[in-house]
């Protein structure tokens, strides 16, 4: 059986469904299926799913919210206009890990039943620019992750920030100036380091 858990009996999954049957998910949306939409809401601890909001400005898109959940309810991925936090309501089972890992305290959570999303589309939590680098165009993450990492390093960082050239770039930018031809003194070099290629009887 699986490491660290009980061999589930031959027609059951790991948590004891039946191969086959319908998620809790799909159950009770199909129960409310012929309720007129928003004229029922379930709330409470005895509600089995969560609720997730994010605060406006808040979310960098980090991901750390899509690796901690156990239930796989959120990812962070690529939508079209940019980068996308989405949230999948029935897959939610409200234990707050997003919530207690969030580095930018952005997420509220709730027990509650939402019947339009519970089967429905991603709910979209929130959205970002994709930065890119200027010279090749490899992606470097979520824009407002950058500028606040860059901001927490300070001027440094700041720089780094604003020329948006990923490493194999920067690097390909600086080694001329690391690493100048024979007879060249590298930038910011003492004037008592010999050149690259100079022998000390060759110096005046």
């Amino acid at each position: 059986g699986p490491a660290g858990g009980a061999a589930a009996e031959p027609g059951r999954r790991a948590d004891g469904q039946a191969e086959g049957a319908p998620s809790l998910a799909a159950l009770v949306a199909g129960l409310l299926r012929d309720v007129p939409d928003g004229s029922v809401r379930l709330a409470g601890g005895a509600v089995p799913f969560g609720w997730l909001t994010a605060a406006p400005g808040r979310c960098t898109l980090c991901g750390v919210c899509a690796r901690c959940c156990p239930a796989g309810a959120l990812r962070v991925g690529a939508d079209g206009s940019g980068l996308a936090l989405l949230f999948e309501h029935g897959r939610c089972v409200a234990c707050g890990f997003c919530v207690r890992d969030c580095p930018e305290g952005a997420l509220g959570l709730r027990r509650a039943c939402e019947p339009a999303a519970l089967a429905g589309e991603p709910v979209l939590l929130a959205r970002g620019e994709e930065a890119r680098c200027a010279a090749c165009g490899q992606s470097l993450g979520p824009d407002a992750l950058r500028r606040r990492a860059a901001a927490a390093v300070g001027a440094a960082g700041a720089a780094a920030a604003a020329d948006r050239l990923c490493p194999r770039c920067r690097l390909a930018r600086e080694l001329p100036a690391l690493f100048p031809g024979p007879g060249r003194r590298p930038a910011n070099a003492s004037s008592a380091m010999p050149v690259p290629g100079e022998t000390p009887s060759g110096r005046g």
